[in-house]
């Protein structure tokens, strides 16, 4: 999967935060142009701050799907938005080349 395809997926998850899809825009508005590399600073930093442990989930929402995902040894949200961001993170160097 390419860079922009990984961006990509965070811009078509519905549950991808506001700050996450600007960020991802902004990233893609800036590949090829002197810009990239400091909005790929940016956009994995919002994804550092926005993609939810597992724990955290549990305590912002309450819900029981979040425990069995921890329990299960799953340590990150697997909603579309945070399993893109955490692609991104997963790629971190990549994106920081």
């Amino acid at each position: 999967m390419t860079k922009t395809e990984m961006v990509k997926e965070i811009l078509q998850a519905g549950s991808a935060c506001q700050e996450l899809k600007t960020a991802a825009q902004n990233y893609l508005d800036a590949v090829g142009t002197a810009d990239e590399h400091d909005k790929a600073e940016t956009l994995v930093a919002e994804c550092e701050a926005d993609v939810m442990k597992c724990a955290d989930v549990i305590a912002f929402m309450k819900t029981d799907a979040a425990k069995e995902l921890l329990a299960k040894g799953i340590e990150y949200c697997d909603c579309p938005g945070c399993t893109a961001g955490k692609r991104v993170m997963d790629n971190k160097a990549l994106f920081l080349a």
